[in-house]
């Protein structure tokens, strides 16, 4: 095993709180898209490609990381690189299109 204690807790506490952090991302996720699902007759065109482009990479990303943690994998080569895409995609892909859809909602608002 390839994990080393530097939080003072053990590897099963690690991993819970780790899945129990992806899992409230997921259902997080879920509750929007259920709202944005429900209310998209109310988004122009332009709004809903970009939410919907948001959506893809947040889904693709908790994707890339619980198929990881499924599988059970040892650290290699190929476990880093998947894991430094999905983390990527939220922390370097994601954040201008959240911008560009936060301003766009302001501008909806201040109409």
């Amino acid at each position: 095993m390839y994990f080393r204690d530097i939080t003072g807790k053990d590897e099963e506490t690690v991993s819970r709180e780790e899945l129990d952090r992806i899992n409230k991302a997921a259902n997080s996720g879920e509750d929007f898209l259920n709202y944005y699902k429900s209310n998209k007759i109310y988004f122009d065109s332009e709004l809903c490609k970009l939410i919907e482009e948001i959506s893809a990479k947040f889904t693709y990303s908790h994707s890339i990381i619980a198929d990881l943690k499924r599988r059970n994998l040892e650290p290699s080569r190929l476990t880093f690189e998947r894991t430094n895409q999905a983390i990527n995609l939220v922390r370097e892909e994601a954040p201008p299109l959240i911008s560009q859809l936060e301003e766009r909602l302001r501008a909806v608002l201040e109409e």
